[in-house]
């Protein structure tokens, strides 16, 4: 997935996986103590991270682009 677009989120790419016809091979380690719910509990959790990750990205954007705003319209009586 990472092979198709570098600069990717994870989440789009994934979305892009699951809409696709693409399949990747996978097998799971240690299958005997494999914990359904453990697993899914850490995919949230991971999912969670990203999500708030960039969350912040996009307050962090929308107050630098408020401060250009600013500036613009200071300067050139926008």
């Amino acid at each position: 997935m990472r092979a198709a677009n570098d600069n990717g989120y994870n989440m789009d790419l994934l979305s892009r996986y699951e809409q696709g016809d693409t399949i990747i091979q996978a097998a799971i380690l240690n299958l005997p103590s494999f914990d359904r719910g453990e697993v899914a509990n850490m995919i949230m959790f991971y999912k969670t991270i990203v999500v708030s990750g960039r969350t912040l990205q996009m307050n962090d954007y929308m107050k630098a682009n408020q401060d250009i705003l600013k500036v613009l319209r200071d300067n050139y009586g926008l």
